[in-house]
């Protein structure tokens, strides 16, 4: 009985004793112009620190509106310069582009399809010795071009450059009489089968005079002259080369005129002439072929 008449007078005084001891906490603030950085439970004044004054920003806004003001003038006198440079394309250029030709021994009929072999018949009974078959070689080739091509005020130009072409098995069209019964108009077949030739790839170098002209904005080049000879690959290194009869390249300028991206008209009919040198058995090689080249011109001095 005792303890329980004790017990709520204990917790009474400790209530007591609590809220007298919060409320003589006294408040501590800090004054105008400064931070509290630290409170202390143990009633003594806070620590208070003083607050830096509103950081200057008109500097750096200046800073910033003048370097917007120079862009502008940049800017400006790269436009201007461009606009010069786009009265001529005077200078030289560094070029590199791609070539696929389709080559056929004895040329190609209007609609750009290679020309047949005339009928053969197979002579009966045979004559000794071997007989020989007209046939008609149909090539395909690949190749990567890079040069340098100098265009001078004249409208005349010059190019130099090195093509690396790789040539695949070709085609051999043969055109053979049939046996039909006598008084029927006289038939003959086409028949093809893959050449026996092996794969391969030469190096040429060639160099070449040109004309050129700019009509409604778009560059027409004209290779009226380009010579090389074999330096490297299959078995005519040193022979000479001449290309006939080529297509004229087109294309559009870059509007700074840094950059021209040329390609051929269209289907055309060139010739590829290749000539033994001196000391060699006298030998002319000439191959109708129809190519379509893509070529991109870079600025490299004026």
């Amino acid at each position: 009985m005792v303890l329980r008449r004790v017990l709520p007078l204990v917790t009474m005084a400790i209530g007591l004793s609590m809220f007298q001891l919060s409320h003589a906490q006294p408040v501590r603030s800090c004054p105008d112009g400064q931070a509290v950085n630290s409170l202390h439970p143990n009633g003594t004044p806070v620590t208070c620190i003083p607050i830096p004054p509103p950081a200057n920003l008109a500097p750096l806004e200046a800073a910033i509106l003048q370097e917007q003001v120079e862009r502008k003038a940049a800017d400006a006198d790269i436009r201007a310069n461009m606009s010069t440079n786009e009265t001529s394309i005077v200078g030289r250029y560094a070029f590199t582009g791609s070539q696929s030709c389709l080559n056929a021994s004895r040329g190609f009929n209007p609609d750009f399809t290679p020309v047949n072999p005339p009928p053969f018949t197979f002579p009966s009974p045979p004559p000794p010795g071997p007989v020989i078959v007209p046939t008609t070689f149909v090539q395909h080739t690949t190749a990567t071009v890079n040069g340098i091509r100098t265009f001078n005020a004249d409208n005349t130009g010059t190019s130099e450059f090195n093509s690396i072409t790789q040539s695949y098995p070709g085609i051999v069209y043969t055109n053979n009489v049939i046996a039909t019964p006598p008084g029927t108009p006289q038939q003959s077949v086409i028949q093809a089968q893959v050449s026996n030739g092996a794969v391969a790839a030469t190096s040429v170098a060639q160099t070449g005079t040109f004309t050129w002209q700019i009509v409604d904005g778009k560059l027409i080049i004209d290779d009226s002259n380009v010579n090389g000879v074999i330096t490297a690959g299959g078995n005519r290194v040193g022979w000479a080369t001449t290309q006939r009869d080529l297509p004229n390249q087109s294309g559009f300028l870059g509007k700074d005129l840094k950059v021209i991206v040329l390609t051929s008209e269209g289907p055309s009919v060139e010739v590829n002439v290749q000539t033994s040198p001196a000391g060699q058995q006298p030998q002319t090689i000439e191959t109708p072929r129809i190519c379509q080249r893509h070529r991109v011109l870079t600025k490299i001095s004026p």
